[in-house]
């Protein structure tokens, strides 16, 4: 057993007294986190003056990560409001690289800012829009001059134009063009190997 050496017995008290302080701040500076299940400093976590202890309920990294995923979720949501793909292309491969272009120039905010709001909301200015992947939006913005949006049709299945957006799965129109695409080529190939 250690043994102590304190001058008296008010110096012992004040050092438990002093170690029971450390204890209690060291104890109340920490809070867990419900989702990594990390007892973290309270440094870690967001201002929130509605809660008892004035920080938020998950810590920053799991607050912005959860943040992120119901941002992708109203994302999806609205994207496919809007029909799924690309109005002039047809581009749906990744919803990452559909953008919301504003018809008119009747925009309260970009639906970026808006995916931390209510759905509604988000809704209400998504329906003012036009499903766009990140090529078309850009012509749209490049040339303000000309409106294209009526002139310019969508790509048809079964074209070469369209294959590469196609899917997946490809549909029969552009398997059908495939295959005829192919034994073209490959016949064109076999001419100039005999020459």
């Amino acid at each position: 057993m250690r043994a102590y050496s304190f001058g008296s017995l008010s110096d012992f008290s004040q050092e438990i007294a002093i170690s029971f302080r450390l204890l209690q701040s060291y104890l109340y500076c920490m809070k867990l986190c419900p989702i990594c299940e990390q007892k973290l400093p309270l440094s870690k976590f967001h201002k929130n003056p509605n809660t008892s202890d004035r920080r938020g309920t998950y810590c920053k990294q799991c607050d912005a990560d959860h943040r992120r995923v119901i941002g992708q979720e109203k994302k999806a949501k609205l994207v496919k409001l809007l029909g799924g793909a690309c109005r002039y292309c047809g581009y749906n491969l990744s919803m990452a690289a559909l953008d919301f272009h504003h018809k008119d120039s009747n925009k309260e905010k970009n639906i970026s800012e808006l995916l931390k709001s209510k759905y509604e909301t988000v809704r209400q200015e998504a329906e003012k829009c036009t499903l766009l992947c990140s090529n078309c939006h850009r012509e749209e913005h490049y040339k303000p001059t000309i409106r294209r949006i009526n002139a310019r049709k969508p790509r048809k299945h079964g074209t070469s134009a369209m294959y590469r957006f196609c899917g997946p799965p490809k549909c029969d129109e552009c398997k059908r063009f495939k295959r005829e695409y192919m034994r073209k080529y490959m016949a064109r190939k076999r001419a100039e190997n005999l020459q």
